[in-house]
């Protein structure tokens, strides 16, 4: 199994922040809620964002762990893997801004999911830019979704359907075999 790692941030505005960060080891998913409060910069909100993700900036602060605890666990479990993201230009600017307010001089190294997931598109799909791929791909996801029966956007949810995702790519599965 590859290692995925998601992110849910407070918006998409340049001074948002990582809220929430999940990744995989294996078939262990571990997920943090990230308090805004651990550092003095972490005020931008949008409304548009916790109606997408569904997580309130009340719960973070009640219940989510300090910046540096999130980026100590995640150098802990990640340093030296591969991680897997279905966003790296999102999910690695979340990274490295939660790394920076927490005071980590390291980065993590990223490689882009839809990629991995295309060298295992079926024989009969000619190459990774085909309508057919694109297909193959929207159809996968779906089946995952599922498979997983849980919503998107939240980030643990995310990286249990990525691995479902990896899972159905690597079996063969086709939308025939569905």
């Amino acid at each position: 199994m590859i290692t995925i790692l998601d992110f849910e941030a407070s918006g998409l505005e340049p001074d948002s922040y990582p809220i929430q960060v999940a990744w995989n080891i294996e078939k262990e998913v571990t997920t943090f809620l990230i308090n805004p409060e651990s550092t003095e910069d972490w005020v931008s909100w949008s409304s548009e964002s916790e109606l997408l993700h569904g997580i309130r900036r009340e719960s973070l602060i009640e219940n989510g762990s300090h910046i540096a605890v999130v980026a100590a666990a995640m150098i802990e479990q990640l340093s030296g893997k591969l991680v897997y993201s279905d966003a790296v230009s999102f999910d690695a600017f979340w990274c490295k801004q939660l790394f920076e307010a927490a005071g980590v001089m390291e980065s993590l190294k990223w490689r882009d999911f839809w990629f991995r997931i295309n060298m295992e598109r079926p024989a009969s799909i000619p190459n990774t830019c085909s309508w057919e791929c694109g297909e193959w791909r929207r159809r996968l996801k779906e089946q995952a979704i599922r498979n997983v029966a849980q919503p998107e956007h939240r980030a643990d949810h995310d990286v249990q359907i990525r691995m479902e995702i990896f899972r159905l790519a690597v079996s063969g599965w086709s939308p025939s075999s569905a």
